[in-house]
């Protein structure tokens, strides 16, 4: 058995989980105080075999965002990861590239071979478009997959509200309260999870959101309205500290550097103005910049 996630900072955090409660086995105690918030039949099918905190995660795929046809899958993805990590070159870039696309190989062939699998998603559009993708991968498949769903919202064990935008903003101690549920998944369950990733690769958009319980394509200039409603209250600002401004307010969770691209639209569209590049070996998306209006 080995478990699947996507996104980063997702892995490391999950290997943890799984670590935690394979060695201690102590859930009992630890969830103790908060335990009428907890799904205890998704917690005894998620601790049912911990003897792997085996992770393979899927962190560079970005598929929220992006054509999704054939034609232009690899490059857009290729040119996601660039913007991730605007340090990479070419050769690196298609290293990583490569790299995921092998993890996916790895996972279908280990699921050919009887392994089961756990998949870790939530309603993230990266981490559902992946889980989408990954079932699609998958079909026709006889192996064992589990599903384990994070809830949308809950209250954590400190009394206070947390939106679970994946694993990745979920304290250690918040995510036996964060399981939705874990179940084996059906064919028909299956079936209609690739007819979602189909859908999505029809319709081929370059965006993908939540948006009132499912995951919808939209255009690409979705968060500009949301850009200029976010706007610093100094006239000269820095271009990271508008792109914060939106992911705190937006109320979707979205890539940083997608919405730092989407300004740099902005700019070449007149809407900004760049009043200071930033410097040569630092990222584009730490200049000044200034609001100039919408055309």
């Amino acid at each position: 058995m080995f478990n699947v996630c996507f996104g980063y900072g997702e892995a490391g955090l999950l290997k943890h989980y799984l670590s935690w409660f394979r060695d201690n086995r102590g859930v009992d105690n630890y969830i103790a105080p908060y335990k009428e918030r907890i799904n205890e039949n998704a917690w005894e099918v998620i601790l049912a075999d911990t003897s792997s905190a085996e992770v393979l995660h899927l962190g560079a795929m970005f598929l929220d965002i992006g054509r999704l046809d054939e034609v232009n899958f690899e490059q857009d993805r290729k040119d996601l990861i660039g913007s991730f990590f605007h340090e990479l070159g070419k050769r690196k870039i298609n290293k990583l590239y490569r790299e995921e696309m092998d993890k996916v190989d790895q996972i279908v062939q280990r699921a050919r071979s009887g392994e089961t699998l756990k998949i870790w998603q939530s309603n993230a559009p990266y981490s559902a478009c992946g889980y989408y993708y990954l079932i699609d991968k998958l079909q026709g498949i006889d192996c064992d997959i589990i599903s384990v769903g994070l809830k949308d919202k809950f209250i954590g064990h400190r009394g206070q509200e947390v939106t679970s935008f994946g694993l990745s903003n979920i304290n250690a101690y918040d995510i036996a309260i964060g399981v939705d549920y874990a179940k084996s998944l059906s064919v028909n369950d299956r079936n209609a999870i690739s007819l979602k990733w189909q859908k999505l690769k029809n319709e081929n958009a370059k965006l993908r959101v939540h948006k009132e319980g499912e995951i919808v394509s939209v255009t690409p200039d979705f968060f500009d309205e949301c850009i200029v409603q976010n706007i610093p209250l100094e006239q000269d600002f820095k271009e990271t500290s508008l792109a914060v401004n939106v992911l705190g307010n937006c109320g979707h969770c979205i890539e940083y550097f997608y919405i730092c691209s989407r300004i740099n639209h902005m700019i070449e569209q007149g809407v900004f103005q760049v009043i200071k590049k930033a410097k040569r070996k630092d990222p584009p998306y730490r200049q000044i910049i200034r609001f100039l209006g919408n055309n």
